[in-house]
């Protein structure tokens, strides 16, 4: 998702990339990222869990609204 990422950023579109991994986005150019501690192919949790996935979405807009440097 990083490489993905870093073209929406070229194009001016700022963005996050959710990741189980995070020590490996920057390798890819990452602009921010929100570390995600869920299981692979669930970043968002559980189905139907409506309030774990209103709390990660508050977290990555915030990461996105005070992210100050690329991979932070």
């Amino acid at each position: 998702m990083g490489l993905v990422a870093r073209v929406i950023e070229e194009a001016g579109i700022s963005t996050v990339v959710l990741s189980m991994m995070p020590a490996y986005q920057p390798t890819v150019g990452a602009p921010r990222i929100a570390a995600i501690a869920h299981p692979f192919g669930r970043p968002f949790g559980n189905v139907g869990d409506a309030d774990t996935q209103r709390a990660v979405l508050r977290g990555a807009l915030r990461v996105l609204a005070t992210a100050e440097t690329p991979g932070q």
